[in-house]
């Protein structure tokens, strides 16, 4: 079974079979030199009798696939003779088997094989059939072609146009517009992608988290950033599926990066309904008329609208009919009206209000804010510019909007290590004796044990002295931002008191300064924690690493799913051991270390981006980018991974254990992008399913990803097209 409840069964069957035993043989068992043997052996069959009253009692769920028991799955699966999946990838064997009947239906179209990355991978994605994308010479006997593509209007099979730099911007990616020539070779990168039998399938392998009513960090001139520590970061839309199976989804419904262009496509249409809306609106007759000349006409653009109102009757063109038209006229196939006005991407509020109400999409713009809007001109009629590429969005005019916050935006990243707005209802403790809500952060005499963050505001916290045992959790799905004050540089300091104190962090984002333990500590437990690695902000000013620094002693510090930048003793500070798991240590502060040289460490499928000092280690799956040296060789083992070279341990088993770790390994060594110490595709096989069960090695091992693409191979190979050619393409 998956898991053993609670119920006490084995309990219940040791007391009934011991009672059945005769008093003379249990009065024996208790007087004899080897006492309680005959207990023994009456426990051990109750533990089975309890298994088996388990399996009694569960017959009728183990007949469905949705609540069976995960060894049931094998037995359901011959039934509906599907080919399982690897047994490591518990979820996707499950969802094999549950729709195995769907897939068969619907075998060899292009709604199954982008089901199937979603149903064996948990990742969204595409498909793309290339040979809609091999260009050719048109003849006589064609019909005349048309433009299409929603950026570029290159013709069907035809020839790009160089003046439009937005083809250039999608060229070899899932939307591509333009034509190519067939391309023969096997698919590697951008080689090998275009031909007739290929299909080619775009995986987008981040997920977009939602934050909502976070604080964003404002800058002067009426600037802010989405991300509340003031740094850039790239905004994501969600995952979108259509309730109409039959439409195709566009680039605003897979979850991913959000380009400029995509967030400023609109399209305008004046539809019968429009123009009916607009007559109560217009006050001259040959405004209207004028107007009724452009009925089922549509505008690439809100700039071609408006050039060609311009010409027509001056009652169209004035700022409150011209806006509302642009309200009314925005077609439902636009990405804006998707990610903006449906508040798929992000929803920022004019006023304080109940209803929350947005700021009106039709005064939105999206545009490059590299120069916070000083190198754009005037913008009197918009009241919001957004740049989605760096997370940062500026008010035009002066002043702001009344009441102005966000509502929620979405970042992206690659599963749930470090704060997030990701579930961790497991670990999150249901009974608190108080909660911080709305960013106030009110210090309460005396501490108790657990208090919750209730939301992802930002808060400014106190040091915290004598407390024995404390827990300081964000809520699930939550991710408060923690500061001791707003300038760089200030240190929260935790002191304890009384006997054999624990203290548990889980969820919290915290930067700005160093984190401090002093006092003495049994366990110090550090969960789902983001101590920032520092960076840079938004305007350049520096953003301090929050290192963890160790001022009284600690028997065991747990730091499990964590991002942190280092690790140091100061003054007589000791650490016993040290439980590193599923965590990231990076730094921008190149002395950062992890520096415990009288301390056991114990890693478990970890990236360290810093030098770590101990005295003995016992590793699995470490993915070691600088050097770890520990001082005693004898005692301890490291296995299945890769360290930096001048590594002094145990030796790694298996073989090779010791090489370079590059940079490039990693698609992005910088904090805040969604690709922070993810593998890349140029990372070696040897890293890239290095660890025990076939996984990578390193802080991600645990999400399988290899595993996941090898299911995701599996079952496209199963159900494709006959003659048909897979390619999977790595999007994010």
């Amino acid at each position: 079974m998956a898991a053993t409840a609670n119920d006490q069964l084995a309990r219940y069957f040791t007391e009934k079979l011991w009672d059945w035993i005769p008093g003379v043989y249990r009065d024996a068992d208790g007087a004899a030199p080897n006492q309680h043997v005959l207990r023994a052996i009456i426990q051990a069959v109750a533990e089975q009798a309890a298994v088996a009253r388990r399996s009694i009692d569960r017959l009728w769920e183990d007949q469905s696939i949705e609540y069976c028991d995960d060894w049931i799955v094998p037995f359901i699966g011959d039934l509906v003779g599907t080919r399982l999946v690897p047994a490591l990838n518990a979820r996707a064997r499950r969802v094999d088997v549950a729709r195995t009947i769907y897939y068969r239906r619907r075998a060899g179209t292009i709604t199954v094989l982008e089901q199937l990355i979603l149903d064996m991978a948990g990742w969204d994605g595409a498909v793309v059939e290339s040979f809609r994308r091999l260009g050719r010479t048109h003849h006589a006997l064609d019909p005349q072609p048309r433009p299409h593509g929603r950026f570029t209007l290159t013709p069907a099979g035809g020839i790009a146009d160089l003046r439009s730099p937005r083809g250039v911007e999608l060229a070899h990616g899932t939307w591509d517009e333009l034509a190519h020539t067939a391309d023969l070779w096997q698919q590697r990168g951008h080689m090998g992608r275009y031909g007739i039998p290929k299909l080619n399938h775009h995986l987008y392998r981040m997920q977009a988290f939602k934050v909502e009513a976070p604080t964003p960090y404002s800058f002067p001139n009426r600037s802010y950033t989405f991300d509340p520590s003031g740094r850039d970061i790239p905004l994501f839309m969600p995952s979108y599926r259509p309730e109409d199976g039959c439409r195709r989804r566009a680039e605003e419904d897979v979850a991913g990066p959000i380009r400029c262009r995509l967030l400023g496509h609109a399209e305008y249409e004046i539809t019968a309904a429009v123009f009916e809306a607009m007559k109560s609106e217009l006050v001259a007759t040959a405004a209207e008329n004028d107007l009724a000349k452009f009925l089922g006409v549509r505008f690439r653009n809100e700039y071609r609208l408006r050039d060609t109102l311009e010409t027509l009757h001056a009652d169209l063109t004035n700022e409150t009919n011209f806006y509302k038209l642009l309200e009314l006229a925005l077609t439902d196939d636009s990405a804006k009206a998707a990610l903006v006005r449906d508040a798929r991407a992000f929803k920022i509020t004019r006023f304080v209000d109940p209803n929350d109400l947005q700021i009106p999409p039709e005064r939105t713009l999206a545009g490059n804010l590299q120069n916070w809007g000083a190198d754009l001109p005037a913008l009197t009629e918009k009241l919001l510019m957004v740049d989605p590429v760096r997370g940062r969005y500026w008010f035009p005019n002066n002043p702001p909007p009344a009441g102005t916050k966000v509502a929620h935006y979405y970042y992206g990243f690659s599963g749930d290590l470090g704060a997030g707005t990701y579930d961790r209802r497991a670990s999150v403790l249901t009974e608190a004796d108080d909660t911080f809500t709305n960013g106030n952060f009110t210090v309460p005499s005396p501490w108790k044990n657990v208090y919750t963050f209730a939301d992802s505001k930002t808060y400014l916290v106190a040091n915290v002295t004598t407390f024995n045992n404390l827990t300081l959790q964000a809520a699930s799905q939550q991710r408060p931002y923690l500061r001791q004050d707003t300038a760089e540089g200030n240190d929260w300091e935790f002191t304890s008191s009384g006997a054999n104190p624990q203290l548990t962090l889980d969820g919290l984002w915290y930067g700005g300064g160093k984190l401090l333990l002093a006092g003495n500590y049994a366990r110090v437990t550090i969960r789902h924690c983001t101590l920032d690695p520092g960076g840079t902000k938004a305007d350049t000013t520096p953003l301090v690493p929050t290192e963890l620094v160790v001022q009284g002693t600690i028997d065991e510090l747990i730091i499990e799913n964590s991002i942190l930048p280092g690790i140091k003793l100061s003054g007589s500070g000791a650490v016993d051991d040290l439980y590193l798991r599923d965590s990231i240590v990076a730094s921008t502060d190149a002395a950062m270390k992890i520096a415990l040289p009288a301390t056991n460490l114990h890693f478990e499928r970890c990236t360290l981006a810093v030098e770590t000092l101990g005295l003995r280690i016992d590793a699995t799956e470490v993915l070691a980018q600088r050097p770890i040296k520990v001082t005693d060789h004898q005692q301890g083992c490291v296995r299945f991974s890769v360290l930096a070279p001048d590594s002094h341990t145990p030796q790694v088993y298996p073989p090779p254990g010791i090489a370079e770790v590059y940079p490039h390994f990693f698609v992005s060594t910088r904090f805040g992008d969604p690709g922070f110490y993810v593998l890349s595709e140029s990372a070696p096989e040897m890293v890239v399913r290095g660890a025990e069960n076939g996984s990578e090695i390193g802080a991600y091992s645990k999400l399988l990803n290899p595993l996941k693409l090898d299911s995701v191979r599996a079952k496209v190979h199963e159900f494709m097209p006959m003659g048909r050619i897979a390619a999977f393409i790595r999007e994010n």
